[in-house]
């Protein structure tokens, strides 16, 4: 879970950029109103298919957490956890608000549930916590975070898988943060 967990933080911190990147060329020709419509036209249409991925993801991470969306096939949860990724990528460089902790917790939780159904993983619950812990520890640099809301959320049954999970993860992509500065004020090049 800790591969698969580093594999899509960088997926995640790769979008998140290129998004960035896209929306500051687009900054260069077009006015500012411009540019948050067309992210407005883009969510809408991502929450015309997966509304589910619109907002906060509360909901999800909940339901996710307590296995009750094992109803949905794992092609609808591949969507959720690319669409996410999408969704937020543009909010955040096309002018909106928001926050990439919840976010990653969205697609951590999603990518263990797509795992646990996959792979036939009972509970399903141990696969999302771990998930969420190593790509939490990975797209924020925290790697004690993670683990510590692994502990609080699910309690001490998890705590060693989810350790090494997460520092798998967090080693893995290297420097690799939606956080440059953070590195960088660490020391780390």
């Amino acid at each position: 879970m800790g591969v698969l967990g580093a594999l899509t933080a960088l997926a995640f911190i790769k979008a998140f950029e290129g998004t960035k990147a896209v929306a500051e060329k687009l900054s260069r020709r077009f006015p500012m109103p411009c540019i948050v419509i067309l992210g407005g036209l883009i969510l809408g249409a991502i929450g015309l298919l997966y509304p589910e991925v619109l907002g906060l993801g509360y909901d999800l991470i909940h339901k996710v957490t307590v296995a009750e969306l094992g109803e949905l096939s794992l092609a609808t949860l591949v969507a959720l956890l690319v669409f996410k990724i999408i969704a937020t990528s543009i909010t955040l460089n096309f002018g909106g608000s928001g926050g990439l902790f919840i976010p990653a917790l969205y697609v951590g939780g999603t990518l263990g549930l797509i795992y646990a159904q996959a792979l036939n993983v009972e509970p399903p619950v141990f696969c999302v916590m771990l998930a969420m812990a190593a790509v939490l520890a990975a797209v924020n640099k925290t790697l004690l975070t993670g683990i510590a809301l692994v502990a609080e959320t699910i309690g001490p049954s998890f705590i060693i898988s989810t350790v090494v999970s997460a520092a798998i993860s967090y080693f893995l992509t290297g420097d690799a943060s939606f956080y440059k500065s953070q590195i960088l004020d660490r020391g780390f090049r």
